[in-house]
């Protein structure tokens, strides 16, 4: 896991630098809903990994707790240091799309990573990541596999940030592979 988080964050890092010009003595800065959560710990690792290898900063930054609000402010912040290139979590498209494209105005390049906006246009330049719609749909599959589940049961998926774009798009894969098989609803 932590040599594919180093090589996606090579990647990212080198992606924001073709768009700067050249990587050397530059800062990036990564900005997410929550970075108070397990899960970021080996992107924090990958992309401090990353910045040493390229000779380049990186730094992490969002709120400790899920706030799309908070999390502005913090994109915010980036563009107002002048970070030489900036990725982004989409976690709300239409809350991220006014300071996407005011960085982008100021010539700094915006990637998005992790969650992605495929919904409303913004100025964003790339997306790394995953399709959340398939990754529910994958889960959805596991969900039906070897157990028979009843027409129409009831399923429960807990979303652990309510608000946050990436799960409930995960979610409704989930319930797109149960809806076309007849297995039931699901409740998030």
């Amino acid at each position: 896991m932590y040599k594919k988080t180093v090589t996606l964050f090579v990647v990212f890092v080198m992606l924001l630098a073709v768009f700067t010009g050249s990587a050397l003595a530059y800062k990036f800065a990564l900005v997410v809903h929550v970075a108070g959560t397990p899960f970021w710990i080996p992107v924090i690792k990958g992309a401090e990994e990353a910045g040493k290898l390229l000779g380049v900063e990186v730094q992490f930054m969002g709120p400790e707790e899920f706030s799309v609000g908070r999390q502005v402010d913090y994109l915010e912040s980036a563009i107002a240091q002048g970070f030489d290139g900036i990725g982004v979590a989409i976690s709300d498209a239409e809350a991220l799309d006014g300071p996407i494209a005011r960085a982008m105005e100021r010539g700094i390049p915006v990637v998005a990573f992790n969650i992605d906006d495929p919904y409303t246009p913004n100025e964003r330049m790339a997306f790394v990541g995953q399709s959340f719609t398939i990754a529910g749909h994958v889960l959805g599959e596991e969900l039906l596999r070897g157990e028979e589940i009843p027409a129409n049961a009831e399923a429960v998926v807990l979303i652990g940030e309510p608000g946050n774009a990436a799960l409930e798009e995960r979610c409704d894969g989930i319930e797109d592979i149960l809806d076309e098989r007849g297995k039931g609803r699901i409740q998030a």
